[in-house]
């Protein structure tokens, strides 16, 4: 389903890109006046930025949906970045702040990437729904720290 969503939600973005970077060749040529369409060349920036920043979503939705991968190392401040990065717009729409603390420290995890991140959306979505019940404003803490724990 990740997969077939990404591939819908991509093709409409590719049309704005295409047409976005049309618009700039053809100012780059003297053929088109931003006066004239009410655009600068910093709208369309942003729009190319924006369009950028939805096709990395994308993207790593689309990775979701992939059959899990072998367990290898990995950052856990990246996975948490990641998931925060799909979710946050959830929570700024249930007026839910997140403050996100992460230890420069923390060593690599040995996992499946995929996996981990899956909890960890379970974990956020179920806090989201938790907070957004409260009513007023409030906040979420992430926080990534490194502590050691030893086998025996």
């Amino acid at each position: 389903m990740a997969t077939s969503m990404a591939h819908e939600i991509n093709q409409p973005l590719n049309v704005i890109s295409i047409t976005v970077q049309g618009w700039q060749l053809l100012h780059r040529r003297g053929l088109l006046t931003w006066e004239r369409y009410y655009m600068t060349l910093h709208d369309v920036q942003v729009l190319l930025d924006n369009v950028s920043r939805i096709t990395r979503l994308i993207d790593h939705v689309r990775s979701l949906g992939h059959p899990p991968q072998d367990i290898g190392n990995f950052y856990l401040q990246d996975v948490v970045k990641d998931a925060l990065s799909l979710c946050r717009m959830q929570f700024l729409n249930h007026g839910i702040t997140i403050n996100l603390d992460i230890d420069d420290n923390v060593p690599s995890v040995k996992a499946v990437q995929t996996e981990f991140e899956q909890v960890l959306l379970n974990l956020l979505s179920n806090s989201r729904y938790a907070l957004a019940e409260k009513k007023g404003g409030c906040r979420f803490r992430a926080r990534c720290q490194h502590c050691c724990l030893q086998q025996g």
